[in-house]
């Protein structure tokens, strides 16, 4: 089963509200916190694909990686039709059980 769903990335937006806030020096370390979320993912996907590309940018960059392995791989995407005009799409293979 493929499920593909397409997000904008909001954190330049949250940088900049949390460097604008009184407190902006308590809550820094919330964009570690997305590392955690985003590897929780391998809980239930055997494989996860993430696209990504800013609107002040031609490229867009393709990170890939399977549950259990060692490695990943990123790579600048050239396939027109799966070409996203900015944001990021995050793709997961589910586990079958």
């Amino acid at each position: 089963m493929l499920i593909t769903y397409s997000i904008q990335s909001g954190t330049a937006k949250f940088l900049k509200a949390l460097k604008d806030s009184k407190d902006a020096g308590s809550d820094n370390n919330l964009i570690g916190q997305f590392g955690v979320g985003f590897y929780s993912a391998f809980l239930f996907a055997d494989r996860v694909i993430v696209s990504t590309k800013s609107p002040k940018s031609d490229k867009q960059y393709v990170w890939e990686g399977e549950a259990n392995a060692s490695s990943y791989t990123i790579r600048e995407e050239t396939e027109a039709d799966k070409l996203i005009p900015r944001g990021t799409r995050l793709t997961l293979y589910l586990k079958i059980l």
